[in-house]
């Protein structure tokens, strides 16, 4: 994984997208259209650490239902845990393995909701994904 990178908004962030390097919030990236996806990353709680039970939400920037996917989370992040400078943080990664067959042709929004303890954490990525029309 190399060096985790610690965003302004320390409690979540994506790394890959398919594989491949994730690239910085703000951005729009494609999903592949009525196929597979992958999506890698790490998120931490309020006390940076790892979380429970989480789903991936992405939500119609132009407004309709969002759609969730299930996480597995706990998988070994040292590199968050360095970054961050707390072990609790060492199992802070997570995947996503989705497909875009139920989703629309669009813009959506990115974030995670995940149960920490009592608690219901809801973290935005700050990227939209874009679903190209159907072919």
């Amino acid at each position: 994984h190399g060096t985790a990178w610690v965003p302004n908004h320390p409690g979540c962030w994506l790394d890959k997208l398919n594989g491949k390097p994730f690239a910085l919030d703000g951005v729009v990236s494609d999903l592949p259209s009525s196929r597979a996806f992958d999506i890698e990353g790490w998120l931490v709680d309020g006390k940076q650490h790892s979380v429970g039970s989480a789903r991936l939400v992405l939500t119609p920037v132009s407004g309709g239902n969002a759609v969730d996917f299930a996480v597995t989370t706990g998988i070994e992040r040292a590199d968050v845990a360095q970054a961050l400078g707390n072990e609790a943080a060492t199992s802070s990664g997570f995947s996503v393995r989705g497909t875009t067959a139920e989703l629309a042709a669009g813009r959506y929004k990115a974030t995670i909701t995940a149960a920490s303890g009592r608690q219901e954490l809801q973290c935005d990525f700050k990227v939209v994904f874009n679903v190209p029309g159907k072919k």
